[in-house]
């Protein structure tokens, strides 16, 4: 299991590194289900304004640190779906659009 530091918002764990600066964030946990082996929490992420609900499995899970880990985690990954979204709307904008070119 690795280790999320709050600090310097940063995910490690072993044989990796998320060197990833996460924005401001908070998050609540909407609910929770059990489901044999797994529990799955419904988390609703609040990037400073934008909100991104999601559903979290973490299995077989040894305690409630990993899942936190477990959300902190998937934090990193839907910051980094919504960076991509506003990078792309920004390439977009910048397209030469029914313009002809020549290739060199």
């Amino acid at each position: 299991m690795g280790q999320y530091n709050k600090q310097v918002g940063m995910c490690s764990s072993i044989g990796r590194s998320i060197i990833y600066k996460l924005r401001p964030m908070k998050y609540q946990i909407l609910e929770a289900t059990q489901n044999g082996e797994t529990i799955t929490t419904k988390v609703e992420f609040d990037f400073d304004g934008t909100l991104v609900e999601v559903d979290i499995a973490h299995y077989k899970p040894q305690d409630v640190k990993e899942i936190e880990f477990n959300i902190a985690n998937r934090a990193f990954s839907e910051q980094k779906i919504l960076d991509a979204g506003s990078k792309n709307a920004d390439i977009l904008k910048n397209l030469d659009i029914k313009k002809i070119k020549e290739l060199k």
